[in-house]
């Protein structure tokens, strides 16, 4: 059993990361400033889902491969200082 730990771990972490790259390439997610402007067009058409899918994106960053810079920089632009 103790061996198993590991290996699904390990397994979860890979799954994670392959889900994560496959979601930024369907959702064209780029890792620039050029694009920061299209990622917040795209978060505020979102509507009330904006906050939510922003929320979302900051948490599974690690695994979509962005950098937290650009998506607070994001974040700012979107929502505003409140």
């Amino acid at each position: 059993m103790r061996r198993f730990v590991p290996a699904a771990l390990l397994a979860l972490l890979v799954a994670l990361f392959v889900g994560g790259w496959s979601a930024r390439r369907s959702l064209d997610l780029q890792v620039s400033l050029a694009a920061l402007e299209g990622l917040r067009i795209w978060v505020l058409d979102l509507g009330w889902r904006g906050p939510a899918v922003f929320v979302g994106l900051v948490g599974f960053r690690t695994f979509l491969l962005l950098p937290s810079a650009l998506l607070l920089v994001l974040g700012g632009l979107a929502f505003g200082a409140l």
